[in-house]
């Protein structure tokens, strides 16, 4: 970190401490590579799984004609005109 932005002792974690000791040895601090390493491995699975699943199968055309379906006495009703008899009164 920089000298503006430098966390006290008490607010560093042991990385961040590690660190600062390589720094003021001279040498440059330590990155963290196991996220990369972990992005570029779940970025190479999903690649994978969509490189290698089988494609999507054609759709199956019916070659009968017309599909009959038969209705239940219960499911048919008849409606008919009916006049409303109910008003509203609106002011």
């Amino acid at each position: 970190m920089t000298e503006a932005h430098a966390k006290p002792d008490w607010a560093q974690g042991r990385r961040e401490k590690a660190n600062a000791q390589r720094v003021a040895d001279g040498l440059k601090p330590k990155r963290r590579i196991l996220p990369w390493i972990m992005l570029a491995l779940v970025g190479i699975g999903i690649t994978a799984f969509i490189l290698t699943r089988p494609p999507a199968p054609a759709p199956v055309e019916a070659e009968q004609g017309a599909v009959v379906r038969q209705l239940l006495a219960s499911e048919v009703s008849e409606i008919a005109p009916v006049t409303l008899t109910q008003t509203v009164k609106v002011s």
